[in-house]
């Protein structure tokens, strides 16, 4: 489903992300698991097209037998959301305060050019377990959870072969996080795809993935089935992360 080849990202003065290489099949779930800086929510932004151009990049990202790095920007715009979509940290700067959710759903169709789809809206709604009335809601009147859920119910809307999911869990409760950890995994499930999920948590990743890889400063330091990993880390970082992931 994807395959990324050597790639590397810099600025003018530091590789980013070292000549890595990492597949990822239909139906699996990868997690990059490091700390901050470590590179993983740059080879998420590179994967999604929207690396600043201020950044060097090389390599190959490739996703249905596209290369991503050699697309336009307009043609990587007409993959997102049909192809691959990202949800994001903090939902609140996915969405826009002075529109309805159902107004900005209504957006993105026309941004696809395609005509709004209430039944494929009430279906999602119903799978993210909201109440259709919330489509008459403004962001700021949902709480987090709920937010998030309007989010990868944004995702979801044209069944994306490839779902990143960048910390989805971070400014959430425990409970309600494992909800929303539980919500991808029956939609992974659901739709067959295949998903990148990015944490900092190897406890987390180890409820989710199927692999993990553990990137430090810009490398992939180890990778493997997650449950290995977990069970019996080999570098001495991994351990490291697994040790501070019990607090």
């Amino acid at each position: 489903m994807l395959r990324v080849n050597n790639l590397k990202i810099s600025s003018d003065k530091k590789i980013l992300v070292n000549e890595i290489d990492f597949e990822i099949k239909k139906n699996q779930i990868l997690s990059i698991i490091g700390q901050s800086g470590s590179g993983k929510s740059l080879t998420a932004t590179a994967i999604m097209g929207l690396l600043p151009e201020t950044l060097n990049k090389s390599g190959e990202i490739i996703l249905n037998e596209k290369n991503i790095m050699q697309l336009k920007d307009k043609e990587i715009a007409k993959i997102r959301m049909k192809e691959m979509a990202m949800i994001y940290q903090n939902p609140f700067n996915c969405l826009v305060p002075v529109m309805t959710i159902e107004k900005q759903l209504k957006y993105i169709y026309k941004i696809q050019e395609l005509p709004y789809d209430i039944n494929r809206i009430r279906t999602l709604m119903d799978e993210v377990s909201l109440p259709l009335e919330y489509l008459k809601k403004y962001s700021f009147e949902l709480s987090g959870g709920e937010l998030q859920r309007i989010v990868i119910l944004m995702s979801m809307l044209f069944k994306p072969n490839l779902l990143i999911c960048d910390e989805p869990t971070t400014a959430l409760d425990s409970e309600t996080g494992l909800r929303i950890i539980n919500l991808i995994k029956n939609l992974k499930d659901e739709y067959g795809m295949s998903v990148l999920f990015i944490s900092h948590d190897l406890q987390l990743a180890e409820i989710i993935a199927d692999k993990v890889m553990i990137m430090q400063k810009g490398n992939i330091i180890e990778h493997g089935d997650a449950k290995d990993i977990y069970n019996s880390p080999k570098e001495d970082y991994t351990k490291a992360l697994l040790e501070a992931s019990k607090f």
